[in-house]
């Protein structure tokens, strides 16, 4: 009798402890029309040489940044759409929203690789129902394209730093000897460009028949 009362217990316990740990996925309805949206393109990874050309060999880093300058919190929600990998003209996955979320006013976020792809030691920020894209074989890609989605109630300052540069450990100067062993280590950035993100306001959107999803 005590035996079966403990089992009891612990399945009670476990199944708790799963509900404390299973995320919702239900998304919530923002108190205020998103009328604003921006698309803002990624690229992360490190693409081998023969990878079909998408881009040059080398490793490729990105950073979204958005800021609301208003004297109020505005809300927003934003959601990944990739377009690399699959390849041959078809669309990639998407994820989830994210949101509704408030950015008070004269604050700011960012939105970088690692938080839209994760690394084995901390997961994507972002739910992707069908799971992460993968190549036609099956296989882990070396690297991601794609756009953050935003939508937001007022305006927002939207800004991409996308660096490029040599694969780590290959180094990125031409007369290294004066570097230290760590510096060797780090990746050199060969390229870096700042991109400000334009704005689309919804109602422009609809009249072509391309409303906000």
């Amino acid at each position: 009798m005590k035996k079966k009362m403990l089992q009891t217990a612990i399945g009670a316990f476990a199944a708790h402890a799963m509900w404390i740990a299973t995320p919702t996925l239900a998304q919530e309805e923002p108190e205020e029309k998103l009328d604003y949206r921006y698309t803002a393109y990624f690229v992360c990874g490190t693409p081998e040489q023969g990878s079909g050309g998408q881009l040059a060999f080398g490793k490729y880093a990105t950073q979204i940044n958005m800021a609301n300058w208003h004297g109020k919190a505005l809300e927003m929600r934003k959601k990944v759409a990739f377009t690399y990998p699959p390849r041959m003209q078809n669309y990639g996955v998407h994820s989830d929203w994210i949101g509704p979320e408030v950015i008070e006013r004269n604050h700011a976020m960012s939105v970088d690789c690692e938080e839209i792809v994760g690394t084995k030691k901390y997961p994507s920020e972002f739910v992707y129902s069908e799971g992460l894209p993968v190549l036609e074989d099956g296989s882990e890609p070396t690297f991601y394209t794609g756009y953050l989605i935003i939508q937001s109630s007022r305006s927002l300052n939207v800004t991409t730093v996308q660096t490029a540069g040599p694969r780590p450990g290959e180094g990125g100067s031409d007369d290294d000897e004066g570097d230290s062993k760590e510096d060797k280590k780090r990746p050199q950035v060969h390229s870096i460009s700042v991109t400000n993100v334009p704005q689309r306001i919804r109602a422009e959107s609809q009249q072509h028949g391309d409303e906000a999803q």
